[in-house]
């Protein structure tokens, strides 16, 4: 379960979206005992979370693939359903779109542009460590 957490990023996506749904389950229960300490929109805080603990995961676990270009694409199709799902969840509970939700709407769009730029970034920087390994590597064969 280790390995998978590590190496697959659906599996990563999925575990978030089963916090997100027993989060939610527990955010519901919590407003029916307790309704002045919850809003509807609190849902989306969860939602939120997620995707910038999913962000984080991935991008650092990414680092360490040996088939980078399968690991990012699985990446982006994991972050597109967590997205999707947490979406979708985040409007049955509250009753309230993502558009429609104050400031949330605008987290996202901006999780999901750092995402994409995290993603870039450390393909980038694997690639600049990949050079310099080749370069050490010939300053070592010729000083022999």
């Amino acid at each position: 379960m280790i390995k998978a957490f590590k190496t697959n990023p659906l599996v990563q996506s999925g575990i978030c979206i089963l916090i997100v749904f027993c989060g939610t389950l527990l955010f519901i229960g919590l407003r029916k005992w307790l309704p002045q300490n919850f809003e509807s929109l609190d849902i989306w805080t969860l939602t939120t979370s997620m995707l910038l603990f999913y962000i984080l995961f991935n991008i650092s676990l990414g680092m360490n693939q040996e088939h980078k270009l399968i690991y990012y694409r699985n990446s982006i199709y994991g972050y597109a359903l967590l997205l999707f799902i947490g979406i979708m969840v985040g409007k049955w509970a509250s009753g309230v779109s993502v558009f429609e939700a104050k400031t949330y709407s605008w987290i996202i769009f901006v999780f999901s542009f750092v995402y994409l730029l995290f993603l870039s970034l450390a393909s980038l920087i694997r690639k600049i460590i990949q050079i310099a390994l080749k370069q050490e590597q010939k300053l070592r064969n010729e000083n022999h």
